[in-house]
């Protein structure tokens, strides 16, 4: 429950901090904090080297730089929003990767899938935020209008 409840909060947070700190600023010590946290965690659980030896050097090299790519592209995401609606449709944008995630993992890793559930899955998760980005509290529903109105007065957070 309590990781949900962060990762919920993640983006409002951010931008909050990033309001006062500067965007890179807030994200830096973001990421000290929750490293820090990590490692601390990993050092009296297991021994601090113990887990790294179990891959090459190279997917360490790979996976952190594109996991860096990803929190700065996040966080110029976040920083370039010029309101608090688009941060939200940027949010619900970012968290597509799950399915992204669930389509390459497949031939990635050479397992078998169903496809009709793959693509069920991949399709109801899409439509779910999208539903979320495009429905409104007023009495519109399903407003494609804002959402291009958004996207078109500011198109760097969203690509």
């Amino acid at each position: 429950m309590v990781p949900i409840v962060l990762w919920s909060t993640v983006l409002a947070f951010t931008r909050g901090l990033g309001e006062s700190l500067g965007i890179f600023r807030a994200g830096t010590f973001i990421l000290l904090v929750g490293g820090s946290l990590s490692c601390a965690i990993l050092f009296f659980s297991y021994g601090f080297l113990t887990p790294f030896r179990t891959h090459k050097p190279l997917y360490w090299f790979v996976c952190g730089t594109l996991f860096i790519s990803y929190q700065a592209l996040l966080y110029i995401a976040i920083g370039t929003c010029d309101n608090r609606s688009q941060l939200i449709e940027v949010g619900l944008i970012n968290y597509l990767w799950i399915g992204f995630t669930l389509l390459f993992s497949v031939p990635i890793l050479k397992k078998k899938a169903k496809p009709f559930l793959l693509i069920f899955g991949i399709l109801l998760g899409f439509s779910g935020a999208m539903l979320a980005i495009l429905s409104r509290s007023t009495a519109e529903f399903f407003s494609t209008s804002a959402v291009f109105e958004n996207i078109a007065g500011n198109p760097i957070p969203y690509l």
